[in-house]
């Protein structure tokens, strides 16, 4: 039983510092082989720009119209080397790994030495653009806060001498319970309902988007 435990990780990984990585890393980044060198360029800029927006329903959305305009007919294989590049760029941001570092790490988990290079040229001119003191927190989500609990409490505005708020307004107040590194703060945030419903509607991409990040925000699971 623990051969094939050890079997089924894959370590010295320099992005990874080293630590032992899931086996299913390769299994999701080999069939980006069959992507042409530009369009594998295309797609991590993709990914990389939206990592850095910490915006991952926007992610998914960009990653079907990606697929669509490149004919893709099997969106799982695209979905799956997705879910691996954000693991391993996520990971090369956060142990500041070189470009050459990354190229001999998406090497050995199963692309090809053109592919490869692609991978490292696309990280390299990437971060070549963006203030290096910045570009690793963002991209390795050391800037995110998980939220813990939310409440919410609707209002109609009867009388006010704020002329914003016409009289008869429904609004929404929410509370936000967000935990950074074990402390909590509350964040309180007051709506228009378009506006709800605007936030519901992110909420529910972002809900999407993790069925598809879930593997990368947890690599050693």
């Amino acid at each position: 039983r623990g051969a094939r435990a050890m079997a089924s990780k894959i370590s010295g990984l320099r992005c990874f510092g080293g630590e032992a990585v899931p086996a299913e890393l390769r299994d999701d980044l080999s069939p980006l082989n069959a992507f042409g060198p530009s369009d594998l360029d295309a797609l991590v800029v993709l990914v990389l720009s939206h990592l850095q927006r910490l915006d991952a329903g926007a992610l998914v959305t960009a990653v079907s119209a990606f697929g669509k305009s490149r004919n893709i007919k099997n969106m799982s294989v695209l979905e799956a080397g997705v879910r691996g590049l954000i693991a391993v760029l996520q990971a090369c941001a956060k142990h500041g790994a070189s470009a050459r570092d990354l190229e001999a790490d998406v090497a050995t988990l199963g692309l090809d030495e053109t592919r490869a290079r692609a991978v490292g040229r696309a990280w390299e001119s990437f971060a070549s653009r963006e203030p290096s003191d910045e570009l690793p927190a963002q991209l390795a989500g050391e800037d995110l806060r998980q939220l813990v609990d939310l409440e919410w409490k609707f209002g109609v505005t009867c009388a006010n001498s704020d002329s914003d708020r016409p009289v008869g307004k429904t609004f929404l107040q929410l509370k936000l319970v967000l935990d950074r590194n074990g402390t909590h703060d509350n964040v309180y945030v007051e709506l228009t309902l378009p506006q709800f419903y605007d936030f519901l509607a992110q909420m529910e991409k972002a809900k999407a988007a993790m069925k598809h990040v879930a593997k990368a925000a947890a690599p050693g699971a």
